[in-house]
């Protein structure tokens, strides 16, 4: 993740305050020197490409785009949504006594303080850009993000690992049907496959892949036991299509097959 600390050498002007909603979300971004974005993605998942780095920037999360160099910026959704504010401002970068700003502060509870503020200010600056109220709130804007990202920074050292092996968890129950692999587990999370693989096997144990083949084995089972399908059509719906296959991942996970475990279910039903 790009990671900004600026020093301002002069006072911010703000140049646009809005909120924003497309069908289509395609923005290819040359450099501004000068111009700073904070954007509150509403809806709709922000792909971005920067200088060959990719990633992607969830729905609820905040959005902080230094001009300094090329950007790209696109959606595959159906629909985005955003409400972001611009500011010029003549700046340094330095890491010792900047301002710390982030690419991005993805929120993992209900509770965002910096989209209220943010919404204030879109409000306020149409009413009145030249107000002395504006440049306090971008001011407290820019605090609150930089305040946020150095606290979870914080949390992360401690629970960064269980969070994102947590995540990745819950990723993959959730799309075992398409189904997922490490790279797009991955890539949801914003980390690197190595990255993951290494922390998902140090918490539990399990390779990815092997967690995958579990989640694929138990939704294999609920679906032949509690839905009759046959195992052929309950393997294509985790994309395992051949079912010779499916049995024996089923036995090296479950420690028998699907007709023993059938068989002793019902003799005790």
């Amino acid at each position: 993740m790009n990671v900004h600390c600026l020093v301002f050498k002069s006072m911010p002007k703000l140049g646009f305050a809005h909120r924003y909603g497309t069908d289509v979300y395609n923005a290819n971004l040359p450099p501004k020197p000068g111009l700073i974005e904070i954007t509150y993605i509403h809806r709709g998942n922000i792909c971005y490409e920067i200088e060959g780095e990719m990633g992607i920037i969830p729905s609820d999360s905040v959005m902080i785009t230094v001009y300094d160099r090329k950007k790209h910026y696109f959606c595959s959704e159906a629909y985005h949504q955003h409400t972001t504010v611009g500011f010029f401002v003549d700046y340094e970068e330095n890491s010792e006594s900047g301002l710390v700003l982030p690419h991005c502060v993805s929120f993992k509870t209900p509770d965002n303080p910096i989209r209220s503020l943010l919404e204030q200010l879109v409000l306020q600056y149409n009413l009145n850009p030249d107000t002395p109220r504006c440049l306090a709130m971008l001011f407290e804007l820019l605090g609150k993000v930089s305040d946020i990202y150095q606290t979870e920074l914080q949390q992360e050292e401690t629970f960064g690992k269980e969070w994102y092996v947590t995540r990745a968890k819950q990723y993959i129950i959730e799309n075992i049907e398409k189904p997922p692999h490490i790279t797009d587990t991955a890539k949801h999370l914003d980390i690197s496959t190595g990255y993951l693989s290494h922390i998902f096997k140090e918490i539990t144990g399990q390779t990815v892949t092997q967690f995958i083949n579990i989640v694929r084995i138990r939704r294999i089972e609920e679906l032949v036991l509690s839905y009759g399908m046959d195992i052929r059509e309950a393997g294509e719906q985790v994309g395992l299509n051949d079912p010779n296959y499916v049995s024996r991942l089923f036995r090296r996970v479950r420690g028998c097959t699907l007709s023993e475990l059938r068989h002793a279910r019902y003799k005790y039903e």
